[in-house]
């Protein structure tokens, strides 16, 4: 019988298999991708395991009596029996390699890249990576990352995947922080995901390192709401997950009616889109100890009623001598810094909320809407009503 014909010899809609972690941006987007080719290209019936964890049993595969399978795959063994089953499939992950498996998804090593250059851009000298070691996305992040920033100017620490008890998590999280303050500082980490840059953050506040000032960090997927809720919020790298989705979708319907043979189908690799700074990474590299020392405190206050004689009696140091410093190492004034920290915050509230402008400008250290849209005009070229409403600046 042709996946596309049934019994009678009539056509109907395949019968595809979906299998992703919808509880992941990753999966999130690869679904997208999918509706996006359903919607314009052809029709399918689905079944679909939104909390797939890269398993599906033998006997799973017996009882399928569908025409496609999209899934992404975490173990060797499966993947034989999926090109055994004769069932056309479609892996979308790379957590492994797959072989002779068709797969459409990530470009890690040039995910890897990508971060590397953002912290190349902010003049970092030193570089880490961490991430579990055990699969082969993971060492093609690795490896480019390293391309860009050198072997050996990056430390690499491997975390177990998934720490069966809280007493083991806590003496992970432990040496993960002893690794990090054994690093030379300041230093660029890339995490391989960003649930795996949340724990480098938390052993970062633990061991009372300042992130960014000292230990900047970069995950992948952008998970929004995982990197907005994060302290501090983490900058992350995009992968194209909706475009993998739509491909992935592609390459199951080529091989579903007979356009293509799995043993002709290369693996299809999307590149990343953009990295999302935020402020984990947001600070160009400095050892010039009193303006990393500033920087911090400026990233900690920056939002309460504070100036820049604030911060030079913090340190115990003259304005005079904080705004020398300031122009020699970063090329701008601590006064600009602050002004910069607190117009990113307010564009980011005008964006991603719909809070007003007096709550705005008290949770960005403006004080009042009067205050907020003065200074916002004068440095962004538009009121902030017309930035919410999307109007580019002349």
């Amino acid at each position: 019988m042709s996946p596309i014909t049934s019994l009678n010899g009539l056509r109907r809609e395949p019968h595809v298999a979906v299998c992703v972690d919808k509880t992941r941006a990753y999966g999130r987007g690869i679904l997208m991708g999918l509706a996006d080719y359903l919607e314009t290209v052809r029709r399918w019936s689905l079944y679909i395991d939104f909390h797939s964890e890269g398993q599906l049993s033998p006997r799973w595969l017996r009882r399928w009596r569908g025409d496609g399978i999209l899934a992404y795959v975490r173990e060797p063994e499966l993947i034989r029996r999926l090109s055994r089953s004769g069932i056309p499939t479609v892996e979308t992950y790379g957590l492994i390699d797959v072989g002779g498996l068709p797969r459409v998804g990530i470009d890690d090593f040039a995910v890897g890249r990508m971060a590397g250059e953002h912290f190349l851009e902010r003049r970092f000298r030193h570089f880490a990576y961490t991430g579990f070691g055990d699969s082969w996305s993971d060492e093609q992040r690795y490896q480019g990352f390293v391309r860009v920033v050198g072997a050996q100017q990056c430390s690499r620490f491997n975390y177990p995947r998934h720490p069966p008890t809280p007493a083991e998590w806590e003496r992970y999280q432990a040496r993960l922080g002893e690794w990090l303050q054994g690093l030379p500082q300041p230093v660029g980490v890339m995490a391989f995901t960003d649930p795996h840059a949340v724990r480098v953050l938390d052993a970062c506040r633990r061991g009372g390192l300042a992130v960014p000032e000292r230990i900047a960090v970069i995950g992948v997927d952008n998970d929004e709401e995982m990197c907005r809720l994060s302290d501090p919020p983490l900058s992350s790298v995009v992968n194209n997950s909706r475009k993998i989705g739509f491909e992935a979708a592609r390459r199951l319907d080529q091989l579903m009616t007979g356009q293509l043979a799995a043993a002709n189908a290369p693996a299809l690799v999307i590149p990343p889109l953009h990295v999302v700074t935020r402020r984990s990474t947001d600070i160009l590299a400095i050892e010039d100890a009193l303006v990393a020392q500033a920087l911090a405190i400026i990233n900690r206050r920056v939002f309460d009623p504070i100036g820049v004689l604030e911060v030079a009696r913090a340190l115990r140091t003259s304005r005079k001598t904080l705004y020398r410093h300031f122009e020699e190492a970063l090329g701008r004034t601590p006064h600009d810094e602050i002004l910069r920290l607190r117009l990113q915050r307010t564009k980011v509230l005008l964006s991603e909320t719909t809070l007003g402008l007096d709550e705005i400008a008290r949770s960005s250290g403006f004080g009042n809407a009067s205050n907020l849209s003065h200074v916002f005009k004068k440095n962004v070229g538009l009121t902030p009503g017309e930035y919410r409403g999307g109007v580019q600046p002349r």
